[in-house]
This record gives C-alpha cells, sequence and structure tokens, in this order.
C-alpha cells in the first residue's frame, strides 16, 4: 500500500549546494510529482548562473528504483551531474502542469487520490511564486506594456520611457569604453596591443595561439 501523501511545506522548492569539484549524486531536497520520465519538466538545474541541460548535464535518478516506476511523490529523488563542478549549485522545482490521466468516474475519490491531485497543483503554484520573485516587476498598479516582435526588437537597447514603461532605445553610434579600453582602442601598433592585455602568443603545429589575461577586463 501507498504511503500517505504528505504536506507540502511552506518553503521555496529549491535546493542548493556549494560543490567543489563535484558531481553528486545530490538530494533534491524536496517530494516530486511528475508523471513519466521527462524530469525536465520537474527540475531546472543551475551551475554558476548557467542552466544546465538535463539528461546531457545532469541526470535525475532514485535509488528506490526506476523514475517511470516509482509512486508519487518521489521522494528521495537525486541529481548527478555529467562532469565534476565546483561554485554555486542550485536545484529548483519547475513543473510544467499536464493532467495526462483521469480518475475513473463513477466511484469514490480516496484521500490519497484527492491529495496527491490537489498537493500537484500547490506544489506548481509555489513554484511559479518562487519563479515570479527572480522576474522583472512593478509595484502594483503599474504595467510595463508589451514589446514589439523579436525582429522589430532586434539592434535595440531596452529603457524606460518618462512614464517608467518599458521601451526600446536605439543602439549609439559608438560605445564608450573604460580608460583602460581607450588605450587599448588608441594602441599604434599590435605590440602595444599585446602587452596592454597582457596576451601570450604561443605557436601551436604552425598556428598561433593565444592566451588573454582576462581580469583585464574587469
Amino acid at each position: 500500500m501507498a504511503n500517505p501523501i504528505p504536506s507540502l511545506p511552506d518553503l521555496e522548492r529549491r535546493t542548493s549546494y556549494p560543490i567543489a569539484n563535484a558531481s553528486g549524486p545530490f538530494d533534491v531536497g524536496f517530494d516530486l510529482y511528475g508523471s513519466g520520465t521527462d524530469y525536465d519538466a520537474w527540475l531546472e538545474v543551475w551551475l554558476n548562473g548557467e542552466k544546465l541541460v538535463a539528461g546531457t548535464q545532469w541526470f535525475l535518478t532514485s535509488p528506490s528504483g526506476p523514475i517511470a516506476n516509482l509512486v508519487r511523490p518521489i521522494r528521495d529523488a537525486v541529481v548527478t551531474l555529467a562532469a565534476a563542478g565546483t561554485g554555486d549549485l542550485q536545484i529548483i522545482g519547475a513543473f510544467r502542469p499536464r493532467r495526462t490521466s483521469q480518475l475513473t468516474e463513477n466511484r469514490g475519490v480516496s484521500a490519497r487520490d484527492f491529495n496527491q491531485i490537489v498537493t500537484t497543483i500547490i506544489a506548481a503554484m509555489r513554484e511559479m511564486r518562487d519563479q515570479s520573485s527572480r522576474m522583472l516587476g512593478v509595484p502594483p498598479g503599474e504595467t510595463l506594456g508589451m514589446l514589439p516582435g523579436a525582429s522589430d526588437r532586434a539592434l535595440f537597447s531596452l529603457g524606460f520611457d518618462a512614464e517608467g514603461r518599458l521601451t526600446l532605445q536605439a543602439l549609439p553610434s559608438g560605445y564608450p569604453a573604460s580608460p583602460f579600453m581607450g588605450d587599448v582602442l588608441g594602441a599604434p601598433d599590435a605590440e602595444t596591443v599585446r602587452e596592454l592585455l597582457d596576451i601570450t602568443v604561443s605557436p601551436d603545429a604552425g598556428s598561433t595561439v593565444a592566451f588573454v589575461n582576462w581580469q583585464n577586463f574587469r
């Protein structure tokens, strides 16, 4: 007999780990209600601000058995990275709502079935609420307005008009450069550019490979 559906904690459906050259497995840290095996529609995994690709850069498994065969919710899911990483790892609930099956009609509904349906809905709503806190927003009573299509937005920058609404602005004809980059742009020759950027050049099989000290761009 399946265990009772647990209550849903009043917590963000997110688990974070500071990792150092590690690939896991890392506990998801919250219950998963997704159906099937397309776990890319249940979770997002981020490392140092970069969203990783499910099934390629990270994988979801459970020590209890194959994901497809487990009774929902899955309470012991783990994420494993394809390659060891270092930095800030974030596992975030991101369920794509769908209803792939229905209760059988003309029969009673068990408390477990009812609880699973309602808790799945609430979990998805909590995830959307938490995601909205990471999005651009304005105070109540204000609107940002609709932007034009992609082809009309191309090569424009995003700004605000006199009323504080989003608007498109033409890119300036020239971009301002920092004092350091001004020296680079005004350098008289390639040798001076290499010195300013701290570039070392190494011959490699007949080609030239340049190594740039990117600290100079901070």
